[in-house]
């Protein structure tokens, strides 16, 4: 074994023997990965997706999700309505928190209150950040391209998804909900958002012919990017969350209620095969677990 190897067995047991201080980490690990990912959002969000002042000739580009539908209710407000007073990245961030207050209930009582939490914390920093994000930030990035544009921001929004996936929590919004089915579907997560953002760019594009003039004509051209805003999102966040690879995990034991705790606190089946030690012939239970691979640090 080598030194390092030592090292880390070593923490490991002194967490493992101290488990005030190891949840105590945890918990500090996934509020940082919380706060992260909520700015890696709202940095792209105002510098790539919606920012406050869009150059001669580019395009506004749709958020999925319900930023996304923070859009259009503030494009309605503000557009349709002409309450031209209010500041559209306030309005969003305020819309943006009041919409996923009734999601945070699916989490709570679906997911975890943990989980709900650290997302409920994710979508408060978020409202936070594209408030209070410079405009003179955007002036740091010179993208001539509303192509590169919708792929940067893909990036960002896909990337800020899965550095909350992989703290056991999420972005909030529409994370919420496909976390939700990917725990018990066991499937790629990215593809459950397809369809509610299509319906949400596509409404969009409709408000923006009903707006006319200069946004009606380029409604369309809007919709593409949008499109590929989406779908690089979906692709960066199937390539970086791991939760829908399974493993199979063994477990010899002599405890009888093994099986009842771990699927109480895991939403998988477990299969029990009775055995028998071969040196000291002694009984055993022999239990499988098929898990996604971010679960295996929890089971054991």
């Amino acid at each position: 074994m080598s030194k390092r190897e030592k090292i880390k067995k070593q923490i490991n047991n002194y967490l493992f023997d101290h488990p005030v201080v190891k949840y105590s980490l945890e918990y500090a690990f996934t509020f940082f990965m919380a706060i992260t990912s909520a700015f890696v959002f709202s940095f792209g969000f105002r510098l790539f997706l919606s920012p406050v002042n869009l150059g001669t000739g580019q395009y506004r580009i749709v958020s999925g999700g319900i930023s996304g539908l923070s859009q259009i209710i503030a494009k309605i407000i503000i557009d349709l309505m002409h309450f031209t007073s209010l500041s559209r990245t306030n309005l969003q961030s305020v819309l943006y928190f009041m919409i996923n207050i009734p999601i945070m209930a699916l989490g709570w009582f679906g997911i975890g209150k943990l989980f709900t939490i650290f997302s409920f914390i994710n979508v408060i920093s978020v409202s936070l950040f594209i408030s209070i994000i410079p405009e003179n930030w955007e002036t740091l990035i010179v993208l001539d391209s509303d192509f590169s544009r919708a792929i940067f921001a893909g990036i960002c929004t896909g990337i800020s998804s899965a550095l909350a996936y992989k703290a056991e929590t999420s972005a909030g919004g529409l994370d919420v909900i496909t976390y939700y089915f990917a725990n018990r579907k066991s499937t790629a997560v990215g593809k459950y958002a397809v369809m509610f953002n299509m319906v949400i760019v596509v409404s969009y594009t409709i408000l923006s012919l009903v707006q006319g003039g200069d946004v009606g004509q380029a409604a369309f051209t809007s919709l593409i990017y949008s499109i590929v805003y989406l779908f690089t999102t979906a692709m960066v966040v199937d390539a970086i969350n791991q939760r829908n690879r399974k493993a199979q995990v063994q477990i010899i034991t002599t405890k009888e209620n093994m099986a009842k705790i771990l699927i109480s606190n895991f939403p998988h089946g477990c299969t029990i095969v009775k055995g028998k030690g071969a040196f000291s012939g002694e009984e055993r239970i022999v239990l499988y677990m098929s898990v996604s691979t971010n679960e295996v640090r929890h089971v054991v």
